[in-house]
């Protein structure tokens, strides 16, 4: 867990947590994609109405989790831990099929900006070692691959992205293949859940954004 340091309404410091969601809670159901258009928000910390304006499209995913009652308990105490959208939270595209690639890292330094880079730790002369369409998690940030990629004999290889990176990256910085997310809040600062009396599950869905700001 790492804490951000934030400020209430009044300019008192307050501690934003941000964590990654339990394994043991996977989603029934997972959208996730690009938010692309300004839109307005209400701060999860002032409570004010606001007019977020992106120079970049945002991620953004409405998830729904179905859960056995053992693991009500758990469930509800991961939604209030939120603290009604004050707290952060890391998440990914559920749906998306994990790649079995661990111990990739950057090869030479990127600057910010930068659409391609040079990854390290791959098979040697490997053919498609990452796909376009793949995730890919750098600096924090999470991004698209834009095209097929094999590595060379020396388990190298030239990855191309939808997007530029938005910070710049030292050599040998960990590249997140496997599991990559963003830090994201929730749309709305309430929650609630429902039980299936056909299925006998409790399911609870949510809306969320990528955190722009440690106050939004």
């Amino acid at each position: 867990m790492t804490d951000v340091p934030v400020f209430d309404v009044f300019g008192a410091a307050v501690s934003l947590s941000v964590t990654t969601w339990p394994e043991t809670l996977q989603p029934a159901q997972c959208k996730f994609g690009r938010l692309n258009s300004d839109t307005h928000s209400m701060s999860p910390t002032t409570r004010t109405r606001q007019i977020v304006r992106r120079n970049r499209p945002l991620w953004q995913a409405n998830i729904t989790w179905k859960v056995k009652p053992k693991q009500v308990s758990e469930m509800r105490y991961q939604m209030e831990r939120l603290n009604g959208g004050s707290e952060c939270v890391k998440l990914r595209d559920y749906a998306a099929k994990p790649i079995a690639r661990t111990g990739i890292t950057l090869l030479s330094s990127a600057a910010i900006l930068a659409v391609s880079l040079t990854l390290a730790g791959f098979p040697v002369s490997t053919s498609n070692v990452v796909r376009a369409g793949d995730y890919l998690e750098l600096g924090g940030y999470l991004y698209i691959i834009a095209a097929d990629a094999s590595s060379n004999g020396s388990g190298q290889a030239t990855v191309s992205l939808t997007s530029p990176l938005q910070v710049a990256s030292a050599a040998s910085s960990a590249v997140e293949l496997a599991a990559p997310g963003r830090i994201m809040r929730q749309t709305s600062p309430d929650w609630s859940g429902s039980r299936s009396v056909s299925e006998g599950l409790w399911s609870v869905s949510m809306g969320w954004i990528e955190r722009i700001s440690d106050t939004a």
